[in-house]
This record gives C-alpha cells, sequence and structure tokens, in this order.
C-alpha cells in the first residue's frame, strides 16, 4: 500500500498537471487559469466595470486579442481590424451570447433578431428586416425624416421648461420614434411614454445581459429589472392588436409596411405572436437608442469645432443652395460624409458586439473551438494607428485616402479596370523588349495562338475573328455548292467536321474538362454569391442588395424562394434575383453550398447543351 506522503506526493503532482494542461491549451494572450481563480477575477471585473470599460482594459493590458472568462465561458476580446472582419464575415459567427435567464426576462430569448441564439429562427425574421430596410422603404425614409423633424421643431415649445431649456436627447428620441412608425407601423403613439418606457427596457436589458444563474434565483434582485422590461413589450402587444385590427378593416392594402408583413406572417403559421411583438418591439427601439445618441453627439462635436460646423454650411450652400433637396444631392456632400463617418468613430454609440463561435475555426493563428465568446471591441479598433489623428476629432481621418490593403470590394466590376490603368504604362516599353536565349533573340510578336484562338495584344480578338470567318465562309460556300449530291446524314456530316469543330472546339475541350463556357460560368459564379447572401454568409454590403420575395398571403410561390425584382439593369441587384428566380426549385432549395454548386453546374450545362443544339439547328437551316 501507498504511504499517505507518496499519496500526497501524486495529489499534488496531478493538480500540478492539470495546471499545466489547462495553461497549454490554447497560446492565445490572457489571464491565467491559476485554478479557477482567473475566471473569477475576469467575470467579476465583466459584472463590476462593464463590457465595454473590462473589454479596454483587457486588451490594453494583453493586447488586441485576449482570452478571457464570462460565467465560467471561454471569451475572446478582439481588437485587430482584420480578425474583426474574419468574425463579421463568417457566416458561422451569426449567434449571440449572454445570460439565458437574463434574455428571458426581456423577451429577447430565441424572439426577435438582435440576440436571437435561435439560428434557424434569426434567418427566417431576418427576412423581414432585410426587406423593410431595403427597397420602397429606403426610398422612404428621406421624406419621413424630413417630414417628422419639422413638425417636432414646430412643435419645439411643447419641449421647453420654464426656464427655457430642451431636453435635446428626449427631443431627438422622439423624432427618431416618429419616424420609425412612419415607416414601419403607421398609427397614432403616445411618443414621450414610449420613449420613457424604451429607456426603462434598455436599462434592464443592460443590468440582465450576463448575469450569473444565481442571481435569478432571487427574485427580489431581479424583479425590479423584469418589471421595467415587461412595461414596453405590453404596449408593443396593444400596438399589434390595433394594427391587426386596421388590416382587418381595411379595403385596399396598396402598401404593405413592416409591422403588416409579419401579421401576415404569423397569421400563416412562419411566426409566432411573441417572435411579432419582439420584432416589431426591436425595429421601434433601435434607432431611438442609436440614432438619437449619434446625433446628439455630432450636435455636441459641432458645438466644440465651430470650423467644421462652417464647412458643412459652405458645402451645403455651394451644392444644394435654395433647391430642395435630393436624393441624388446626398453623395455628393462629401463634407458631410466625413463628418457623419469620423463623429461614428470618435463617438461611437455601441463600443462592441457580441457573437458566439458555433464550429471551430482559426482567428489569426489561434484556435477557437465551438461555443466560444467573442467580443469585438471596435471602439477600440476604431483608435487603432490606421487613422493620422486616432485619439483626436478631425475630418482629415477619413478626407485623405488611406492604403487599400485588400483590393477592392468582393463581386467589384472594377478589379479588371484598375489593373489595366496600373499596367497601362507598360504598354510602350514591352514591345521594345528583346530577350537574348542560346543563339536566337526573342522578340514580341503582334498575335499568338493558344488553343485554337488568335490573341493580339489589346484583346481585340479581329485577326482570329476574320480568319475564323473567312475559313468557315469557304467551307460552307464549298458544301452549297454540291448539296444537292448529298444526303442530310453526310451534309450533317461534313458541316461537323469542317465547320463546327472550328467554332465549338473550345466548348468540347471545356465539356471533357468539366468547364462552364464564360457567359455560364458568370452565371455560376454570381448564384453562388446569392446563394452566401441568403445564406447570410456574403459581406452584409452585398446582403443588402438581394431581397427574399414575400407574398402578402399564401401562393404556391412561397416555396420557391423567389427574389425581389427591382429594376433592369446589368448590375448584380438586378442580374442576381433574376437569375435565380429562373433556376428549378430542386436548385434553390439545396440543403448546403456542395449540394447547390453541383446542381447547378448540372443545370449549366443542360442549358449550354440546349443553346448549342439550337445554334446548329441555324446552321442546317442556312444551308437548306
Amino acid at each position: 500500500m501507498m504511504s499517505g506522503a507518496t499519496a500526497t506526493l501524486l495529489v499534488l503532482l496531478g493538480l500540478l498537471m492539470v495546471a499545466w494542461n489547462c495553461g497549454a491549451k490554447s497560446s492565445i494572450p490572457g489571464p491565467g487559469f491559476c485554478m479557477g481563480i482567473g475566471p473569477f477575477v475576469s467575470y467579476t471585473r465583466f459584472l463590476w466595470t462593464g463590457i465595454g470599460t473590462a473589454s479596454n482594459y483587457y486588451n490594453d493590458k494583453y493586447g488586441d486579442i485576449v482570452k478571457v472568462w464570462i460565467n465560467g465561458e471561454e471569451t475572446l476580446i478582439i481588437s485587430r481590424s482584420s480578425a474583426v472582419y474574419h468574425v463579421l464575415k463568417n457566416g458561422q459567427y451569426i449567434s449571440r451570447f449572454g445570460s439565458k435567464q437574463g434574455l428571458q426576462c426581456v423577451g429577447m430569448h430565441e424572439n426577435g433578431i438582435i440576440f436571437n441564439c435561435n439560428v434557424t429562427l434569426w434567418k427566417k425574421t431576418r427576412t423581414y428586416f432585410a426587406k423593410a430596410l431595403t427597397g420602397p422603404c429606403l426610398q422612404q425614409t428621406l421624406a419621413a425624416c424630413t417630414l417628422s423633424t419639422n413638425t417636432h421643431l414646430d412643435g419645439l415649445a411643447g419641449s421647453t421648461d420654464h426656464e427655457g431649456r430642451v431636453d435635446v436627447l428626449h427631443f431627438l428620441r422622439c423624432t427618431i420614434l416618429d419616424i420609425n412608425n412612419k415607416l414601419f407601423l403607421r398609427l397614432p403613439l403616445d411618443e414621450k411614454e414610449i420613449v420613457q418606457k424604451i429607456q426603462r427596457y434598455f436599462d434592464s436589458w443592460q443590468a440582465l445581459l450576463i448575469k450569473p444563474d444565481i442571481f435569478f434565483r432571487f427574485k427580489w434582485m431581479y424583479n425590479k429589472h423584469k418589471s421595467a422590461a415587461q412595461e414596453l413589450p405590453e404596449v408593443i402587444e396593444n400596438l399589434v392588436e390595433v394594427k391587426r385590427k386596421a388590416l382587418h378593416e381595411a379595403e385596399k392594402l396598396d402598401d404593405i409596411d413592416f409591422a403588416s408583413d409579419l401579421i401576415f406572417a404569423q397569421n400563416h403559421g412562419e411566426l409566432s405572436a411573441d417572435n411579432v411583438r419582439q420584432c416589431l418591439l426591436e425595429m421601434l427601439i433601435a434607432a431611438p437608442d442609436t440614432m438619437s445618441l449619434s446625433l446628439y453627439f455630432m450636435l455636441m462635436l459641432l458645438k466644440q469645432h465651430p470650423e467644421v460646423e462652417q464647412k458643412l454650411l459652405d458645402e451645403i450652400d455651394a451644392l444644394i443652395g435654395d433647391k430642395e433637396l435630393q436624393n441624388s444631392d446626398l453623395q455628393n456632400l462629401k463634407v458631410l460624409e466625413n463628418f457623419i463617418n469620423e463623429s461614428l468613430r470618435f463617438h461611437p454609440v455601441v463600443d462592441f458586439t457580441m457573437r458566439k463561435a458555433l464550429a471551430d475555426d482559426v482567428i489569426e493563428g489561434y484556435r477557437v473551438k465551438k461555443g466560444t465568446n467573442i467580443i469585438l471591441n471596435m471602439g477600440r479598433m476604431h483608435r487603432g494607428a490606421f487613422f493620422p489623428k486616432p485619439h483626436e476629432f478631425s475630418l482629415g481621418n477619413f478626407e485623405n485616402n488611406q492604403p487599400l490593403l485588400t483590393g477592392v470590394h468582393q463581386g467589384s466590376i472594377l478589379g479588371p479596370l484598375l489593373f489595366s490603368l496600373y499596367s497601362h504604362s507598360l504598354s510602350p516599353v514591352l514591345p521594345s523588349i528583346s530577350i537574348p536565349l542560346a543563339s536566337t533573340i526573342l522578340s514580341p510578336s503582334s498575335s499568338a495562338k493558344n488553343l485554337g484562338v488568335t490573341l493580339d495584344p489589346v484583346l481585340f480578338y479581329t485577326q482570329h475573328i476574320t480568319m475564323l470567318t473567312r475559313t468557315c465562309r469557304f467551307f460552307l460556300s464549298n458544301i452549297r455548292q454540291i448539296r444537292h449530291f448529298l444526303t442530310n446524314y453526310w451534309t450533317q456530316l461534313l458541316v461537323q467536321s469542317l465547320v463546327l469543330f472550328r467554332l465549338d472546339h473550345a466548348i468540347a475541350l471545356f465539356r471533357c474538362l468539366h468547364w462552364l463556357l464564360t457567359p455560364a460560368h458568370i452565371q455560376f459564379k454570381t448564384l453562388i454569391l446569392t446563394y452566401h447572401c441568403l445564406d447570410h454568409t456574403a459581406p452584409s454590403y452585398l446582403q443588402t442588395l438581394v431581397s427574399p420575395y414575400i407574398p402578402s398571403r399564401p401562393l404556391r410561390s412561397s416555396v420557391a424562394k423567389r427574389l425581389c425584382l427591382f429594376f433592369q439593369s446589368r448590375s448584380f441587384s438586378s442580374l442576381a434575383p433574376k437569375w435565380w428566380n429562373d433556376l428549378p426549385t430542386e436548385v434553390k432549395t439545396a440543403e448546403s453550398l456542395t449540394s447547390f454548386q453541383r446542381l447547378l453546374k448540372i443545370h449549366l450545362f443542360r442549358l449550354s447543351c440546349k443553346i448549342a443544339l439550337i445554334h446548329f439547328v441555324i446552321l442546317l437551316d442556312l444551308l437548306y
């Protein structure tokens, strides 16, 4: 039997091995595990100082990628721009994290869109938000903002106290709430009462977001937060019933707003009543909290920097003058755009965003396990050395062109054009270059043949087209002269062997290699990008260009996964929905990306064969 000293030594050795293994699982910087003390201290700091302050503390101390623990769960705090971009563009980080019981108190657990961790339901509700924030509704925003702002400014006397002062933040919140109401709900509201309830709802949300489970075992500790958080959902529920009654009594529905879409979805069994209420609540509260604070900070910055205010006024006078402001004028107001960007950078309303990894991943060389919490500390990221004056408010941070490290946007048509401009200066130099090789001197040629195609320096293919048409015309003329001596079979054989193989030899090669022709390949790439947009794995600026078609009543086309068509052009937002709607239903409803790519390629190959057959029939008709 082991002695007591030996047993004690083995226990200590085991504890040391456990501590060593815990420290060796990951090389991510951060506080040590230290037998559970590290997680306890880091979680306490988050509870005591708040998520934003604690995130800045750990990033300042350990670097721009740090591992800590929140409620016993591994959490990464990221403020490195490339790592933040990786998380935001990846579809496996669409889920959020937070206290389950805390989110249940505010109605966000598996409801709405902001903190809905049910990915399937989140994707379904996101389509309604995307539809409401794009298309016709987006075009109405300027008129709604102008009308609401003028109305509230005309009634400013009612918001002034006996000393002649105005609560600017409350005034802005009421104005933004009215704008949201005009766009998404369209019902009479008691703005002041709802704004107060929104503030109490946000206070409860922030207080309960990362509280431990033991906190919810004592009602006296969380009951006041729960009661405050339930006031706003009760108001929203009453508004939904009023809206439902108005829709029932309406004789004609010309313009379907966000609330109407949600109610119709509930009637069709697609959404629950709780989800409808929470989606409408989150749509109404988002802007009064974020937009109003952004405008407040902008007004404060203009007061602190009168020279910036003068620049803005001069630009507006020069470009707009006395004429009425139009949507097309906004893109020309560069000083205003720089001011908005710099204000949002210098005084961000939301310093951080919270995500959860749905699968194993690698971020900047660090292994991230499934279920890891992610805090993107974007407030600190925007104070980095990328900007000329990161710690000052300066329009120069956005006025000057910054180095573009990753090329043009994905899917941009500017890539080939910019490369051509970049290499244009080489064109007068290349013809004069000669390369000695053994006893031979290699000089540039005016043309070159590759796979049967004659290439010229400017890729106009003039020489190739001329030679090809001349050859085909020669053989067709000869076949026509002896046509009356030939049967249909031999005529077809001669045309295929002497003419079509010259036009179709590349097509045959492509089929052998299982490659798509150029037009089909363009469709293939566009539709793959469209699939990523619908699966929410594409960049956000591309996702806004396509919107799922949601009919106002049940139709057979509801299950066909169709997209909205906005206007006819050669842009992605026009061609992608058109090509997507033309696909068979079994292709659009593929279960995975791999399955979609396989079915799409088969479909495009079949179309190419049909087109080739049509061309052959037309050619035979010409001979007859």
